[in-house]
């Protein structure tokens, strides 16, 4: 400091050298890599599921692809709808939380079961005359979670009727 209580230039020289070589991060090293992913929970009439590979980058982004699963009951009649889907977006993490925002997202019909019979969706695009639901249209981009991180290799969410396992990294849901 000079005489006036004000720090010198040389000071602000050497911060800003610092943040150069030694950048503020946002981003766990200890998170980047691949992870297998498998989770469930419950949504209305039944349970989504997935099941698949995430891949969290240095630069703060992720891709996800796998298979998500919806699967319940309507009129005491059991369904079961799965898609292959891949996905894309940002991820940030300090001490504490993991928080995530998806961008980008794209699904594929992979089978239809309805009342222990199988379809293809192609044979119930034709039949019904409707093209089968993507997912992507059910998720607006931005959509985020955040994760309470509770050691740098596993999350889990609250306790409840869902499950949730990230192999290597353990954290909980927020909310």
């Amino acid at each position: 400091m000079n005489a006036n209580g004000l720090s010198s230039p040389c000071n602000y020289a050497l911060i800003s050298l610092y943040v150069v070589f030694f950048p503020l991060s946002h981003h766990n090293p200890e998170i980047i890599g691949r992870w297998e992913t498998d989770y469930s929970y419950p949504i209305t009439g039944g349970t989504l599921s997935f099941k698949g590979m995430t891949t969290y980058l240095h630069e703060g982004k992720y891709n996800v692809g796998g298979v998500i699963s919806l699967e319940g009951e309507v009129k005491q009649q059991s369904f079961k709808f799965s898609y292959n889907v891949t996905g894309a977006g940002t991820w940030t993490t300090d001490d504490d939380l993991l928080s995530i925002s998806l961008i980008s997202l794209k699904s594929h019909p992979k089978s239809i079961n309805l009342a222990g019979i199988d379809f293809s969706p192609e044979l119930v695009a034709t039949l019904s005359g409707q093209p089968i639901l993507n997912l992507e249209n059910n998720y607006p981009s931005g959509t985020s979670d955040e994760f309470r991180v509770q050691s740098p290799f596993r999350i889990q969410l609250p306790e409840g009727p869902w499950r949730y396992t990230l192999r290597g990294l353990y954290a909980q849901q927020t909310y």
